[in-house]
């Protein structure tokens, strides 16, 4: 069995304490308040990928990562290849959003009844095998509809499964202080697996075709299955208690059930109702809005598009790497507000810029506030929720995430149809930064 990258647990002292010198007694400090994070302890110096369990869980999500963009490229053809067309692939796509839906509250039930690693590594063999027959049915004849559509239904659901676990699980292998730079590492690692899987994909497909990217994914889904079976230890059973005290300060009782915990805990309410909000009224916009812009205004849409949003996500990759820096509790509140403010600016300033001189920093500045704010959001809420609850409560999270994306998409589309790009980007914008005066308006965030 593998050492355990945690200390022994010890019993936490009380918010604001100060330690008890020999023969002395200990001084009681300010109480803590409500939704603010108790002091942390000091980050551990070194690279976190040195610590065996962290370095294996980054290794094979990054993998995944990689296998999952070159499906995303591949799947399509695979439907479009056949007699399904357009709007088979519609459906196909559609059944695979709404069944990651539907799993996303039951995997994080399962995270939270058995492990967050196990529920991964179910998960995994599970879209491993969904494949194997995929690619079975492919070199035996084209994939009928009926059957294209069942695995976008099966790989939908796990994905659901898999999600909530995968954000529970670094609590269980880090210390709270440094969850912050382990957040941190792992978003880096996953979004320049995503850059690197939309580069090669392309050529990819061309040269080897659908199969090979197949058979690419399954390997990395077994890489991953494969690493978090290698996290023994006391990471395998279930959650153990951390060294530290609960970062944030809470109702009494409320870890009891997560109907409770989510109807007591005001910071977690408010977070949600701020990423429902933000993500309904701007993720459409980039999904949309941004090709139509680049239609309007430049001769080569599609390569400008392209440029655009590599763009954002380098800005992203910089982003999650600032952010174990910035997702430190000290203002961090703070910090998410003027982020947020910065992302509504934005949103608000792309109708005035013409030029793709312009559009490309400002993205890439836009791509660099979202990828600070998800790692600062997601250490708030990891650390918020109680250990026996985490996986539901990441849950809610992903499934506010996921579920807002077509609702969004479906408002862009409208609105653009009925007021134009311009004024719909404007109004996008708009909506972001009256999200960011709700949070300032309340407490809890400040304090987060």
């Amino acid at each position: 069995m593998a050492e355990s990258t945690l200390p022994p647990a010890q019993a936490p002292p009380e918010a604001g304490a100060q330690p008890a010198q020999e023969g002395r007694p200990a001084r009681e400090g300010p109480p803590a308040r409500e939704g603010r994070p108790a002091r942390e302890g000091r980050p551990a110096r070194g690279w976190l990928l040195r610590r065996r369990a962290f370095g294996l869980l980054v290794l094979g999500q990054t993998t995944s990562t990689f296998g999952d963009f070159l499906f995303i490229v591949a799947f399509p053809f695979l439907v479009l290849s056949g007699r399904s067309g357009v709007a088979g692939l519609g459906l196909a796509l559609t059944l695979l959003g709404v069944a990651r839906l539907v799993g996303t509250p039951l995997g994080g039930v399962l995270a939270d009844r058995w492990h967050p690693r196990f529920t991964m590594i179910g998960a995994d063999v599970a879209r491993a095998c969904v494949l194997l027959w995929l690619a079975a049915t492919f070199a035996a004849g084209s994939p009928s509809l009926p059957q294209l559509c069942v695995v976008a239904t099966a790989l939908g659901l796990l994905e659901g499964l898999f999600l909530p676990a995968y954000r529970a699980i670094t609590p269980t292998i880090l210390p709270p202080a440094d969850l912050a730079r382990g957040n941190s590492v792992g978003e880096a690692f996953n979004v320049g697996a995503a850059i690197a899987g939309q580069l090669v994909a392309g050529a990819a497909l061309t040269a080897f075709g659908a199969p090979t990217l197949l058979a690419i994914d399954i390997t990395s889904f077994a890489v991953s299955a494969l690493t978090l079976l290698a996290l023994t230890g006391r990471t395998a059973g279930k959650p153990v208690p951390q060294p530290a005290p609960e970062p944030v300060s809470e109702p009494a009782g409320s870890a009891g059930t997560f109907r409770t915990f989510l109807l007591s805990s005001r910071l977690l309410m408010v977070i949600l109702l701020m990423t429902a909000m933000v993500s309904i009224t701007a993720a459409g916009l980039f999904a949309v809005g941004l090709p139509v812009m680049a239609k309007q205004r430049f001769a080569a849409p599609a390569e400008v598009y392209g440029v655009l949003l590599f763009g954002i996500a380098v800005g992203r990759l910089a982003g999650s790497l600032a952010a174990g820096t910035l997702a430190t509790a000290r203002w961090r509140g703070y910090k998410t507000l003027v982020l947020l403010a910065v992302h509504g600016a934005l949103l608000v300033a792309l109708p005035s810029l013409h030029s793709l001189g312009l559009l490309l920093p400002a993205l890439a500045l836009l791509g660099f506030a979202d990828g600070t704010l998800l790692v600062i959001v997601l250490t708030v809420v990891q650390q918020l929720a109680p250990g026996e609850i985490r996986g539901r409560v990441m849950a809610a999270m992903t499934f506010v995430q996921t579920g807002s994306f077509p609702i969004s998409v479906a408002l862009a589309g409208l609105a653009i149809s009925q007021w134009g790009v311009n004024r719909t980007f404007l109004v996008g914008g708009v909506g972001v930064l009256l999200m960011a005066l709700l949070g300032a308006g309340q407490r809890v965030v400040r304090d987060a």
